[in-house]
């Protein structure tokens, strides 16, 4: 039987299979030449890092591995997790390249809004209950939030507290701290060991009681109560705020 031809590969076909393969070559040559020139021009080194106004407790050393660095070259998803983990008081935290040679730090401040002990360790809270810094001194500013017991294992910078008795603690101080009527006064500590009972002791010694239930509505009520002209601080001996009407305990 007569061998059957080989079919002749066309002419067109090779020629735009060489091109596509010289084009791929020299796309690639190209490609590194300019990824060499990114990567090593002075031109994209980083000369300025911005970093706003109100994070100004960031420390400058905090920068001294990318200062200098190529832009294209700096890490930017690990030097988040790094400014995260030192400055756990900080959130809404965007690492931003800025061409040709520069880096925004973008973020919030947390401010502390309460304090907890912990042992011989003072612990600083935002109004999520994140720890904020851990110190061996109070703030005298702050709310101290007494009465529950913490395991040591479950405190860390930047991490939230998990009883769910702060909680309970902290929306009454943000009730608080929201209520004109009561801009005149400061919560010292909220014993937070029984939610059915929560004692807060103000600024001016006066004990209030109230419960976890309603935060907003009892400082409404103990904004007004305080308004009162006719009150008598040296007479009452707190405040209960637990039922229909206020009840003032006398001394």
């Amino acid at each position: 039987m007569p061998r059957k031809k080989k079919p002749k590969i066309s002419p067109v076909i090779l020629k735009v299979t060489g091109v596509v393969i010289l084009s791929l070559v020299v796309g690639i040559f190209i490609c590194n030449l300019l990824y060499q020139f990114l990567t090593n021009s002075e031109y994209f080194t980083v000369k300025r890092i911005v970093v706003e106004k109100t994070l100004r407790f960031i420390d400058a050393d905090t920068f001294s591995d990318i200062k200098g660095k190529n832009i294209f070259t700096v890490d930017l998803p690990y030097f988040q997790r790094k400014l995260r983990y030192k400055y756990p008081q900080i959130t809404d935290l965007k690492v931003i390249r800025r061409f040709p040679n520069q880096i925004d730090v973008i973020a919030k401040q947390r401010d502390p809004v309460a304090q907890t002990q912990l042992n011989e360790k003072i612990l600083s809270l935002d109004a999520s209950g994140v720890v904020l810094a851990i110190t061996e001194k109070d703030d005298k500013d702050l709310p101290l939030l007494k009465g529950i017991e913490l395991n040591p294992r479950q405190v860390s910078l930047g991490m939230p507290l998990r009883p769910k008795e702060f909680v309970s603690g902290l929306d009454i101080i943000k009730e608080f701290n929201r209520n004109s009527a009561l801009s005149a006064y400061k919560i010292k500590s909220l014993e937070l060991e029984n939610p059915s009972k929560i004692n807060l002791f103000l600024s001016n010694d006066l004990k209030v009681i109230v419960d976890k239930n309603d935060p907003n509505k009892k400082m409404t009520i103990l904004g007004i109560v305080l308004k009162q002209d006719n009150l008598n601080f040296e007479e009452i001996r707190y405040i209960d705020l637990r039922f229909k009407e206020p009840i003032l305990g006398k001394k």
